[in-house]
């Protein structure tokens, strides 16, 4: 399993290469469609998904109808493995919270006692051990979301971001198609795009970037992103 260094802040999980083949037969089958959505309510209690094409936002829906994205998560991924596993244990349920679907997505549903019973993980360890180094990645970039949401600045969070994209490659100070637009990193930082604006702005008439794209992201000063990202 691999994942990309920029993903503590942009949220995203991309296309991962699982051994989910192996267990399909253990489970159904489901189609949705774009811009579908699935609740965390009492239905998903006893199961957990694996998407094998497409991708699902999670987001958290607040008071004043507005929702965040949290996570997006492409083919391979697992989602709902939280709820699933410990369901039998607690009532807690997080009813705020959603699943969107991108795009059409091709997922299957499996049954949460997978995930539990002793004769199946010592028949699939190598799932089990998947599906829990996938907790512990969500778990990390779920919490350094809302962390850093809660007490960083946008041009730190940008200067962050830019930080884990450079040394995603090889250090570089040209990120060359970074994949990602200035839409979907507001969302993903949980901030409004004119505030992204305004910090990419800032960062320019300070010389630490130049280009910020989906096709490119250039930095100027290595040094100064280092400051702003590490203060």
């Amino acid at each position: 399993m691999e994942i990309d260094a920029a993903s503590i802040y942009t949220g995203r999980i991309l296309r991962q290469d699982s051994p989910f083949n192996d267990i399909l037969a253990y489970g159904t089958r489901f189609v949705f469609r774009k811009g579908e959505n699935l609740y965390m309510d009492d239905k998903l209690d006893n199961v957990f998904f694996y998407i094998d094409k497409g991708c699902v936002t999670l987001y958290h829906d607040l008071p004043n109808g507005k929702c965040i994205n949290i996570i997006k998560l492409f083919s391979g991924n697992t989602f709902a493995t939280s709820i699933s596993v410990v369901s039998d244990f607690t009532n807690f349920r997080t009813y705020n919270v959603h699943f969107t679907f991108d795009e059409e997505t091709v997922a299957w549903s499996f049954p949460s006692k997978f995930l539990t019973d002793s004769d199946k993980i010592v028949q699939y360890p190598n799932v089990i051990a998947y599906v829990l180094k996938q907790q512990c990645i969500k778990t990390l970039i779920m919490h350094n979301n809302f962390t850093m949401r809660n007490e960083d600045s946008a041009e730190k969070m940008v200067c962050n971001f830019i930080l884990n994209m450079s040394k995603d490659n090889d250090k570089s100070s040209e990120i060359v198609n970074p994949n990602i637009s200035q839409t979907t990193l507001a969302a993903s930082l949980g901030i409004h795009r004119t505030t992204l604006n305004r910090a990419l702005h800032r960062l320019r008439e300070k010389k630490v970037i130049g280009a910020f794209s989906a096709a490119k992201i250039e930095i100027i000063d290595m040094d100064k992103l280092l400051l702003i990202a590490l203060s």
